[in-house]
C-alpha cells in the first residue's frame, strides 16, 4: 500500500471517529455553556468567563467569545489565562492579527 493511501485510510477512520464524537461533543459543549451562563448570573467570576469564551470558541462561535474574554483580558492584562481565552476566540474568529 503505497504512503497516500495508507494516509487516506488513516484520515476516512479519524473522520467517522470524529464525526461520532463530534455529536456528543456539541451535547457536552451546549451544557456548559448552558451552566456557565447560570453560574456568571450568580456570581459573574473571571474564571467562569474566561470557560465560558472557551467554551464558546470550542463552539465555533467566536464573537460571542471575544465579546467576554476582551473585557477580562483588557482589565486583566497580566493575566496568561485571559489573553490566552481571547487569543483563542480571535484565532476561531480569523483575526490573525489580532491573536
Amino acid at each position: 500500500m503505497s504512503a497516500t493511501a495508507e494516509l487516506e485510510r488513516w484520515l476516512l477512520v479519524w473522520r467517522r471517529t470524529f464525526s461520532a464524537a463530534n455529536s456528543e461533543i456539541r451535547g457536552r459543549l451546549a451544557e456548559a455553556e448552558s451552566r456557565y451562563r447560570k453560574a456568571i448570573g450568580i456570581l459573574p467570576t473571571t474564571p467562569t468567563k474566561i470557560a465560558l469564551a472557551r467554551t464558546l470558541s470550542a463552539m465555533h462561535r467566536a464573537k460571542e467569545a471575544i465579546a467576554i474574554a476582551d473585557p477580562v483580558a483588557k482589565a486583566q492584562p497580566q493575566s496568561a489565562v485571559a489573553l490566552v481565552a481571547l487569543a483563542e476566540a480571535q484565532l476561531e474568529g480569523g483575526r490573525f492579527a489580532d491573536a
